[in-house]
């Protein structure tokens, strides 16, 4: 399953990558990886869709991070 995402598209490899290190909002990731806002937002959800992203609501902060649980993602 995440070899196939991220063969499509380098955007996954990217956020995968950046997601690695630590847990960001879709603002943060998008600045480190030099894309645009909706671009990641949509690569998110497809990531979150495919269980391999997870969101935690902190306030009317969304953060995303590694599903490192999932053990059908890697």
């Amino acid at each position: 399953m995440l070899v196939n995402i991220i063969n499509n598209k380098n955007i996954y490899f990217r956020i995968l990558n950046h997601l690695y290190d630590k847990a960001d909002n879709v603002t943060k990731i998008a600045n480190a990886i030099k894309s645009q806002k909706p671009n990641v937002s949509n690569a998110i959800k497809k990531l979150e869709k495919s269980n391999i992203v997870k969101k935690e609501i902190i306030g009317r902060s969304h953060k995303y991070s590694l599903n490192l649980i999932n053990k059908e993602a890697l």
